[in-house]
């Protein structure tokens, strides 16, 4: 089945799926912790969606901190 959430973090919302790779806002967790994401604004199933008002009770998705990093550099030059 294909399955997929929604979540909110930082701001922003993600489609996310199982076995994905994301960069998410600032997370204070250590690199290799699972924590748990709670904010689930929609989770869609083969046959059903289930949405929020804002959040979907009892939907949580789990997560594991594979890395820290930072955006490259944005130069800015005026003349």
């Amino acid at each position: 089945t294909y399955m997929y959430a929604v979540i909110a973090n930082g701001g922003k919302q993600y489609r996310v799926r199982e076995g994905q790779q994301l960069k998410l806002e600032k997370i204070a967790a250590e690199v290799g912790n699972h924590i748990t994401l709670d904010k689930i604004l929609m989770i869609s199933d083969e046959n059903k969606q289930y949405f929020g008002a804002p959040y979907v009770e009892s939907a949580a998705v789990s997560v594991e901190i594979l890395g820290h990093g930072r955006a490259d550099k944005i130069r800015i030059v005026k003349h």
